[in-house]
């Protein structure tokens, strides 16, 4: 087998390697983009709340919810109470998506250490 035989193998396998590199990198970039917005999502879940005016002010909430003829504290009770839940509902989404880009930076990691490796090929010292 001549040198330049050898070499197209290891060329073929450090290609194929440094596109494993580069396309888990884009994973990776999309997973940490993810994963910044869970971070708000968590920290701040009003600003991320979709329709958050609906619970701004009582008259927001009854023309949402239609309850009218119900009493000025009642109404505020349950659009407080209704705050809260999509408050929480909020932040839990987001931990459940945070949880799921964790696993996936971790995968894109081990990728690309193995084919980071490859891709370098054998070293001389």
């Amino acid at each position: 087998m001549t040198s330049q035989n050898r070499e197209a193998p290891q060329s073929r396998i450090q290609s194929y390697a440094l596109t494993v590199c580069f396309s888990s990198l884009v994973c990776l970039m999309i997973a940490l983009g993810i994963g910044l917005y869970d971070v708000v999502q968590i920290g701040i879940p009003k600003f991320t709340l979709p329709n958050y005016e609906i619970y701004s002010s009582n008259e927001s909430y009854l023309r949402f919810w239609d309850a009218k003829g119900r009493p000025e504290a009642e109404v505020t009770r349950a659009r407080q109470a209704a705050l809260a839940d999509a408050l929480a509902s909020e932040r839990r989404a987001a931990q459940q998506s945070g949880i799921f880009v964790l696993i996936v930076v971790l995968i894109d990691t081990v990728v690309f250490a193995i084919h980071w490796r490859l891709a370098r090929g054998p070293r001389s010292v």
